[in-house]
């Protein structure tokens, strides 16, 4: 999977090094626009309907990055591939900067849907090598590499919170912003090992131009139902945790974002403890605990049993998602042209990621924001079910 010799400590830690950066970037990229959304919104003259039809170029270039990363490392190699994809990132960024200043949707569309592809493509890069650099150090990473995201989303929606507060337009915070990650792509990448992954173009026998559809196997598909199942409790903490905490379970907006916190929190140091963890007591029995924990949280938390249980509720919530996505990624990148495999797993968790906010929304319309929330239960318990699948392959020879 890797062409160079990375057997070093020194050189293996810039790699985890670069990589714990991609995953921050690639987190600062998604949120640099949220936090202006309502001055975008008013720059570009659109009601609130209008903007989620905008937002979902976000969706479409995310989509067409799934694919588009694997065959980007086929050809140009790692490190000029996460260059592209995240260089591609910033120039989405860029004109949505460009857009706000001329209020122009159709480049605002255009602006979202780059950026959309960029973060999308650079996200199933850096899980790729993630799971590359697990197989060479031998240890668990994925879940502190994942911790970085999240992190890099706080700093991003940071800098665009204390930019509204100062009273900076959104073009020149997200011109800034655009600047700092292309210089994040040309420094990071220097430390990322070359080669191909294992797509095809190490090995000569396979022809880049002949079909290589990765076999949906019983195995892959579990484990992408397991990270469909994490994404959809993801999703629905971003969009709904901070919501329901308000207008169902009574507490007032400041409140609110303390659940919310407490959520993101208890993500974060989750996946900085899980890969110890994860080496001693393996994949399986740390899936079962953290989705039969989320499980548990969601149902304190939709339950309506008290400001303390909903607390508690939100952060085993938190346990719940942590693990999937990461884990996954390592499972699904054993076997056979592992590149393909990620692409396809984590196409099958974005699902959720896309799909299922808007459709507890719909739940929420009818039954109830509460209500609404039991699918996040049922699908993590169902994933304890599928925990077993996770259980490492043996190494081919």
């Amino acid at each position: 999977m890797v062409t160079t010799d990375p057997q070093t400590g020194a050189a293996l830690g810039r790699w985890r090094n670069a990589l714990l950066g991609m995953f921050a970037f690639g987190g600062f990229g998604l949120s640099s626009w949220a936090s202006r959304l309502p001055t975008l919104r008013e720059q570009l003259g659109l009601d609130n309907a209008g903007l989620g039809l905008v937002l979902a170029a976000v969706t479409a270039g995310s989509l067409l990055g799934l694919p588009g990363g694997p065959l980007l490392l086929a050809r140009l190699g790692a490190p000029r591939a996460m260059g592209v994809t995240l260089g591609s990132a910033a120039t989405g960024i860029g004109l949505i900067a460009w857009a706000a200043a001329l209020g122009s949707v159709p480049l605002a569309l255009v602006g979202l849907a780059v950026a959309g592809f960029g973060i999308g493509a650079t996200d199933v890069l850096i899980n790729i090598d993630g799971a590359a650099l697990e197989q060479v150090r031998g240890r668990t990473l994925m879940p502190l590499l994942h911790a970085a995201w999240p992190a890099g989303a706080v700093v991003g929606a940071g800098m665009g919170a204390g930019a509204a507060t100062l009273g900076v337009r959104p073009e020149f915070q997200l011109g800034v912003q655009a600047v700092i990650m292309v210089a994040a792509a040309f420094l990071l990448v220097r430390w990322i090992p070359v080669g191909h992954r294992g797509t095809g173009r190490e090995r000569p026998d396979r022809s880049l131009t002949r079909s290589r559809r990765p076999i949906l196997d019983a195995r892959l598909l579990a484990i992408g139902v397991v990270m469909l199942a994490a994404e959809l409790g993801e999703g629905a903490a971003n969009n709904w945790l901070s919501v329901a905490s308000r207008d169902a379970l009574g507490f007032s907006e400041t409140f609110a974002a303390m659940v919310f916190a407490i959520y993101n929190g208890a993500q974060v140091v989750v996946r900085l403890a899980a890969g110890p963890l994860v080496d001693r007591y393996g994949r399986v029995l740390m899936l079962r605990i953290t989705l039969a924990l989320g499980a548990v949280g969601v149902a304190l938390f939709v339950l309506d049993l008290g400001t303390p249980a909903a607390l508690l509720g939100a952060a085993l919530w938190s346990v719940g998602v942590a693990l999937g996505f990461p884990l996954g990624m390592s499972a699904a990148a054993e076997g056979e042209d592992p590149a393909s495999r990620v692409a396809v797993a984590a196409s099958l968790g974005y699902v959720a990621g896309f799909v299922g906010p808007p459709m507890i929304g719909l739940l929420a319309q009818q039954f109830g924001v509460l209500t609404a929330l039991w699918p996040v239960a049922v699908l993590f318990a169902a994933g304890v079910l599928l925990a077993p699948r996770f259980r490492p392959l043996a190494p081919a020879p």
